[in-house]
């Protein structure tokens, strides 16, 4: 859900887990009634987690592929606290978030699915983590992101791209045709 701290979450299973491979991912529901539903074995609750094990010899090939690009300035990451940006570049972090937005700003923190921030280092490079907006603080003008961002130096705006998605999409689909030999590609 938005309180939900994806990264110490995982963070907590490897340490209960260790020398395991993890794969998958989080989902939450950002929109009415603000709270992700799990489902298993009859039971519908909103504060439990579902995961699916397999042990002994198993061979997993996995892709995974984003279409997002990054726009706008870097901006340096003034005031942060775990999960809570409050300033970049010394301003209030929604309300430069929401200029940048224009109308989808009226949507958050919905809309904030949709334009991510880039983790970067002090020379602006991606650090290969992506932040979405899980839940705004209007009073503290602040965005509550679903893992950390403290420690950053650095983010920049991300949106998606329907070509970048696509090729994306397809030079994932060749790297998986590559690395199972009798699967052939039609991407």
């Amino acid at each position: 859900d938005h309180l939900t701290n994806g990264e110490a979450f995982i963070a907590g299973i490897q340490t209960s887990l260790p020398n395991t491979t993890l794969m998958g991912g989080l989902t939450g529901e950002v929109t009415a009634p603000r709270y992700g539903l799990t489902l298993l074995n009859n039971r519908i609750t909103q504060t439990d987690a579902v995961a699916v094990g397999f042990a002994g010899a198993l061979k997993v090939h996995y892709g995974a592929a984003g279409g997002w690009c990054r726009f706008g300035p870097a901006r340096k990451v003034t005031s942060a606290d775990a999960r809570h940006l409050y300033t970049l570049n010394g301003e209030g972090a929604l309300s430069l978030y929401k200029r940048y937005l224009g109308t989808y700003a009226a949507e958050l923190p919905y809309s904030g699915l949709f334009f991510p921030l880039s983790l970067l280092n002090d020379q602006h490079e991606e650090v290969g983590i992506i932040r979405s907006v899980s839940d705004v603080d209007e009073e503290k003008d602040a965005l509550i992101m679903a893992g950390t961002v403290a420690g950053y130096s650095h983010v920049q705006m991300m949106c998606a791209s329907t070509d970048a998605l696509v090729t994306a999409i397809e030079n994932t689909c060749n790297k998986m045709a590559e690395a199972i030999p009798s699967v052939t590609s039609d991407c």
